[in-house]
């Protein structure tokens, strides 16, 4: 099927097309869950397309301290996924240790200004989705998964409108399934620009 780039822009679209693929999912015992920075928009409409709750795992990204269009690395709820191609040898790491703590503490604080005093919800024994809006690099979802691993869930379907496949996979490496719209080939950096034209093309 052709989707148009107007079409597969909208969050709300996206979102049902995904819906259509874990339509077995609806009113089950499964959360959606927005991975940040990048989970905001389309998962909680596809909560909304399921019947199903939505909560966030929050995930901040290591930038490279000469260049900060490169992602080396995310943080999430004490878990760390670091993209060993872009460490180059010349970081320090006591940088990557500052840059760890820090975005740790901030992600504490965000959480706080989240959930207040209400304890972060628990994925244990349940089926969880994590949702990305694009996945280019994988870094923040793989931190992501891992934190929502430590809760013991029943297994782990990743949903995401558009995917770069060498992100993509190394993702389905680390989960139950992995569900997706489009697919992209494109080198660093990869523009919102080319990422719409991607949903735009026809596979």
């Amino acid at each position: 099927m052709f989707y148009t780039h107007e079409s597969l822009q909208d969050s709300e679209y996206a979102a049902h097309l995904l819906a259509q693929k874990v339509l077995h999912y609806k009113s089950s015992n499964t959360i959606v869950v927005g991975v940040g920075p990048h989970g905001a928009s389309v998962g909680p409409s596809l909560a909304k397309e399921l019947n199903l709750p939505f909560h966030v795992v929050l995930c901040k990204e290591i930038k490279h301290p000469a260049d900060e269009t490169i992602t080396i690395g995310s943080v999430s709820d004490g878990e760390v996924v670091m993209n060993m191609n872009a460490i180059s040898h010349d970081i320090p790491q006591d940088f990557l240790m500052r840059q760890v703590i820090n975005l740790k503490n901030q992600i504490e604080k965000d959480y706080k200004a989240i959930y207040g005093d209400e304890p972060k919800p628990s994925f244990r024994s349940k089926t969880v989705i994590p949702v990305v809006d694009v996945l280019l690099t994988p870094e923040s979802l793989l931190a992501g998964i891992k934190a929502i691993k430590t809760h013991i869930p029943l297994q782990v379907i990743v949903a995401v409108p558009v995917v770069e496949p060498r992100a993509a996979a190394r993702v389905a490496d680390e989960v139950t399934d992995f569900i997706f719209l489009r697919s992209c080939w494109y080198s660093s950096p990869i523009t919102n620009d080319l990422v719409a034209t991607a949903i735009a093309s026809p596979s």
